[in-house]
C-alpha cells in the first residue's frame, strides 16, 4: 500500500505533518505571488514549496482558494502583531501610533506579505482578477473590524455599520493611504522610518479622529456612516 503523502512528509530526516506542510506552501505561494501576481502557475508554486501538484491541489483545489488562503495568513500574522496594542491605559492616539509602527515593522520585515494584503501584487486587467481583489480587500476588512472589536477602540465600531457604502468608503480612503504611502517609502529608503510613521499619523489618523471623537474621546459617527435603524 503506497504511503499517505497527506498526512506527513519527508525533509531529511524529518517528516512533516500536514499542518506544517500546508504552512510550507503558503509561504512559498506568498513569494511566488508577490513576484508574479495572481498570473502565476500552480506549477510554480509547487515547485517553490518542494511538492507534487497532486499534493498541492489536495490543500488547495483552486488557484483561488490558495491566493485567499496566503491572503488569510498574512492578515492573521499582522493581527497578531497588533495585539500589544490593546493596552487600554493608553489613549486611543498613543494606541494609534503603536499600531502604526507595528505596520510600518511588517512592511520592512516582510514586504511580499505586506503587497499580499494590500492586494498590489502584479496582475493583470482580466475581470477574474479585478474580482479577486475586490474579494481580496474584503477579507482584510474583515480582518481589521474582527480585530478591532476586541480592543479598546471597539466603541467605535459599534456606531458605525461595515455593511454601508459610506463606511466601506472610509475604509478605503484610510487603506489606500496608508497603501500608497507604504508602496512610495519602498521606494524612497532615504526616508526615515520615524518621519513615515508621523506621516501616517498626522495625515490619516488626525483627520479620522477628529471626525469619531469628541474632545473627551466621546464617540461621533459623521453623517451616513451610523448604523441603519
Amino acid at each position: 500500500m503506497p504511503a499517505d503523502h497527506t498526512k506527513t512528509f519527508q525533509r531529511g530526516k524529518r517528516r512533516l505533518t500536514a499542518p506544517e506542510r500546508r504552512e510550507v506552501i503558503l509561504e512559498a505561494a506568498k513569494r511566488v505571488f508577490a513576484a508574479n501576481g495572481y498570473n502565476a502557475g500552480m506549477g510554480e508554486v509547487a515547485t517553490a514549496s518542494g511538492v507534487r501538484r497532486t499534493v498541492l491541489y489536495h490543500y488547495f483545489p483552486t488557484k483561488k482558494d490558495l491566493y485567499l488562503a496566503v491572503v488569510e495568513a498574512q492578515v492573521a500574522k499582522l493581527m497578531l502583531r497588533m495585539e500589544p496594542t490593546f493596552n487600554a491605559e493608553d489613549g486611543p492616539d498613543e494606541r494609534m501610533r503603536q499600531k502604526l509602527s507595528v505596520i510600518v515593522d511588517f512592511v520592512e520585515d516582510d514586504p511580499d506579505a505586506w503587497d499580499i494584503v494590500c492586494a498590489t501584487t502584479p496582475g493583470s486587467s482580466d475581470s477574474e482578477i479585478r474580482a479577486l481583489q475586490r474579494e481580496i480587500r474584503s477579507v482584510v476588512r474583515t480582518g481589521i473590524v474582527d480585530f478591532l472589536r476586541n480592543s479598546p477602540d471597539s466603541a467605535m465600531l459599534d456606531e458605525l455599520d461595515f455593511a454601508r457604502p459610506a463606511a466601506i468608503a472610509l475604509f478605503e480612503i484610510t487603506s489606500g493611504g496608508l497603501i500608497s504611502v507604504t508602496r512610495w517609502w519602498r521606494r524612497h529608503p532615504e526616508v526615515s522610518r520615524a518621519e513615515i510613521e508621523e506621516v501616517l499619523f498626522v495625515g490619516l489618523w488626525l483627520g479620522s479622529r477628529s471626525a469619531y471623537l469628541g474632545e473627551q474621546g466621546a464617540v461621533v459617527t459623521p453623517a451616513g456612516l451610523e448604523p441603519a435603524t
